[in-house]
């Protein structure tokens, strides 16, 4: 008899989570193009540009996360950092892509 691991789908996919970096622009402009045109929204190079300035900067409140199987990204996060005047702090997603995969 076989043993799954704990916590593992049967037929799961190994994917790593990361954070967004520098080489990971071009694929990470394609998905994020994608995510536009899914929602119906035109996106200039110019808001490709301030968001990928702002994923990029350390100091600004939105980061991202990419998604990576075999060397690929095949989805990404945005997410931004919040706190309450009770100081409770937390994220919430902004922007979600992940591309399907064929089995």
């Amino acid at each position: 008899m076989m043993r799954k691991e704990p916590g593992r789908a049967e037929g799961s996919v190994e994917v790593e989570i990361r954070a967004v970096c520098e080489q990971d622009r071009p694929d990470w402009h394609k998905l994020f193009a994608s995510y536009g045109r899914f929602y119906d929204q035109q996106m200039s190079e110019k808001v490709f540009d301030r968001v990928w300035r702002w994923l990029m900067d350390e100091d600004h409140p939105t980061s991202g996360l990419v998604a990576v199987k075999d060397g690929q990204i095949v989805g990404f996060a945005h997410f931004r950092h919040w706190c309450d005047w009770h100081q409770n702090y937390g994220h919430f997603i902004k922007q979600l892509r992940v591309f399907v995969m064929a089995s």
